[in-house]
């Protein structure tokens, strides 16, 4: 078979790596990346003729197809927790998945026969351990635990997000996984990859490398950001909430630790939305939803005091995120959630305390984010248009 070349850094949700390259992690073995990755011509039956194909592995997704290089697709299957069945004599190979349908091939020779029944069992026997080096645990609640950790395919930096399934609602959960999965924007955080096992779903994400916006509120001065550095932040923000709304999803958990700050090339600051744990789908503009969800400090008062609410919910939580950046401070506090839901019925931003060294330009934008009646408040696409978020005040 001829030799293919192999690309770092590729597009794809499951990096790349050069031909005979290895990685080595602090206090690990030299992990080999072929495992990963692996790729040349087979054969397919077709009746009684051997139809020679292209089979690629890469990461854990297993293709033919008629080229090499070919972007249609004949046969696709994620070999994780599949069962791999190899014949010698016969130099075939069957994956057999349960809710996939089975791909079966032949090779030239048995040493390239065990060489994919090799790399694909060890792939089918997914486990976290092997596939990724967990650095730390960043976060741990009653659902889920979230770690940060290195792809040992790549060599890369990714968030680890996995969630409890018998703790976990089991509608959330697949709304998220739907999100995840389909969601296309540049403001929100990009999925690499979703695994799951009896117990847990595993959501991989790209790594923030400036933490959350929340660490990124700490290291500023007096827990303050600058009016123009805030509104940058709350527009990145506001471009994630309307695409989402845009695909009639509601996010119903904004806060600013659900906001990942990711580093550009150039040292920009790229503030994106993550967590869609409490994500709900809306079905358009009249769909309500009712269930009580959301973090107390940015929860609209719609949803605490049990009213059908719609995607609005989310103008609010940013209107209260942009708060917190601009004073270093929540906009009330509260006892219990008796209080809470006293303090929500009569909220008038234009009370609280700081208001006066406010912005005009953005107090008016604030009012009408942080509106108690949602037939008040802004849409994601009017905000977007405001003029202080435009910055031509």
């Amino acid at each position: 078979m001829d030799e293919v070349e192999r690309s770092v850094g590729s597009s794809d949700s499951h990096s790349r790596v050069e031909t005979g390259k290895s990685v080595r992690f602090a206090g690990e073995e030299e992990i080999d990346c072929d495992d990963f990755f692996h790729r040349g011509w087979v054969f397919r039956r077709n009746g009684f003729r051997k139809v020679p194909v292209f089979a690629t592995l890469d990461g854990t997704k297993f293709d033919l197809r008629e080229r090499a290089f070919s972007t249609a697709v004949l046969e696709q299957i994620d070999v994780r927790f599949c069962k791999i069945t190899g014949n010698r004599a016969r130099k075939s190979i069957c994956i057999k998945s349960k809710t996939q349908k089975a791909i079966s091939f032949f090779t030239d020779s048995r040493d390239e026969m065990l060489t994919w029944f090799e790399r694909l069992e060890s792939l089918a026997n997914w486990d976290l351990e092997r596939n990724y080096e967990v650095l730390e645990k960043v976060e741990s609640d009653r659902d889920k635990v979230v770690y940060y950790a290195i792809d040992r395919r790549t060599g890369k930096r990714v968030t680890l997000r996995a969630v409890m399934k018998s703790k976990a609602d089991k509608k959330h959960l697949e709304v998220a996984k739907l999100v995840s999965e389909n969601l296309e924007s540049d403001h929100v955080v990009r999925n690499m990859d979703i695994v799951e096992s009896k117990e847990k779903v595993f959501f991989v994400e790209e790594f923030p490398d400036g933490g959350t916006l929340a660490d990124y509120q700490r290291r500023s001065p007096g827990d303050c950001l600058p009016e123009p550095e805030a509104r940058v932040i709350i527009r990145h923000i506001l471009q994630a909430v309307n695409d989402l709304h845009a695909q009639d999803i509601a996010h119903r958990n904004l806060k600013l630790e659900n906001v990942a700050i990711i580093i550009g090339k150039n040292g920009d600051v790229r503030p994106k939305i993550s967590e869609f744990g409490m994500s709900s789908f809306t079905n358009g503009d009249l769909q309500t939803m009712r269930t009580t969800v959301g973090s107390p400090h940015f929860v609209a008062p719609e949803v605490v005091l049990n009213k059908k609410y719609d995607k609005k919910c989310d103008i609010w939580s940013c209107g209260m995120i942009l708060f917190v950046l601009l004073t270093g401070r929540h906009a009330y506090e509260y006892k219990d959630y008796s209080d809470l839901r006293k303090t929500l019925i009569q909220f008038d931003v234009s009370a609280t305390k700081g208001w006066d060294d406010l912005d005009p330009d953005c107090q008016k934008f604030l009012v009408r984010t942080l509106a108690r009646n949602p037939a008040e408040r802004y849409t994601a696409a009017q905000a977007l248009k405001d003029p202080w978020i435009l910055g031509e005040s």
